[in-house]
């Protein structure tokens, strides 16, 4: 894995004629230990997580953005078929379930998903 990655190997975002942006980001899968020192595929998924955040801060809200991809991240407990089951698992740690919410809140998004189908029923759209 390179020390560094360009957004654009993950990224495609064109704008639609509405004027909105959709983001298509692939965010990479990070292996199967969920510890940056002991596996270098969960460390770049960390960075890449936390880049993300960092490139809709400041203005997301005001911004007409849309979100999809494949984000290999499941962030909420009843996202996944056994929550307590799946904390230490990459894909629903709190690590990488904490920079996703803060990659959601700098965009300012809402999941569609939920606004329609309101926790606590279980939804699987994240995978």
């Amino acid at each position: 894995m390179p020390d560094s990655y360009a957004f654009a190997d993950f990224h495609i975002a064109p704008t639609l004629p509405s004027g909105a942006r959709l983001h298509n980001f692939y965010i990479p899968a990070g292996g199967d230990i969920p510890d940056a020192d002991e596996n270098e595929k969960f460390a770049h998924k960390i960075q890449f997580l936390g880049d993300l955040a960092q490139m809709f801060e400041g203005g997301g809200a005001r911004r007409k953005e849309i979100l999809v991809g494949d984000l290999n991240v499941a962030p909420r407990e009843n996202d996944v078929w056994s929550h307590k089951q799946l904390q230490d698992v990459v894909s629903h740690t709190p690590e990488e379930v904490g920079l996703l919410d803060r990659a959601i809140a700098a965009g300012g998004w809402t999941d569609v998903a939920r606004a329609l189908i309101p926790e606590p029923e279980k939804l699987y759209t994240w995978w």
